[in-house]
């Protein structure tokens, strides 16, 4: 299992991904491929434990989304006044923009499944917040439906 997350900004692309296995991470190193041949590290104080499932690589992209735009809010997004997230994961874009407000005002965060991924991207949606991050998450179907195969 692993995660992707492709960023377009103005004439700048960049893919974050990574593989994820079954231990714990604590630092989240992101390379990237654009001309410049940067590479980003970002320390995170809390260890996420990695199981290979769909739904938690699908959060943790998220979690890996979020902490690079809070790292790009310090250089490249101070201009930038709208920001598109598109994902095929209705579960991420549910979790993100509903169910984890509910969750949290009911205090059930932890009766959830990956409920230390929950809480992270919870912090991490706190964060942009604060920063004045603005984004706005949009569906993609990525698979063709039964109806038209």
């Amino acid at each position: 299992s692993g995660y992707g997350v492709y960023i377009k900004y103005m004439e700048y692309e960049e893919q974050i991904y990574g593989k994820l296995f079954g231990y714990k991470i604590k630092n989240i190193i992101i390379e990237s491929n654009n001309e410049n041949k940067i590479s980003h590290q970002i320390i995170y104080d809390k260890e996420i434990e990695v199981k290979p499932t769909n739904n938690r690589a699908e959060l943790i992209a998220m979690c890996i989304l979020l902490l690079y735009l809070i790292e790009l809010k310090k250089s490249k997004l101070k201009e930038v006044k709208k920001i598109i997230i598109i994902s095929d994961s209705l579960l991420t874009i549910n979790t993100t923009t509903t169910w984890i407000h509910t969750w949290k005002a009911k205090n059930i965060i932890e009766s959830k499944k990956n409920p230390d991924i929950i809480q992270i991207l919870y912090d991490l949606i706190i964060k942009c917040k604060d920063e004045e991050i603005n984004y706005e998450l949009k569906h993609q179907e990525s698979h063709l439906s039964k109806k038209t195969k």
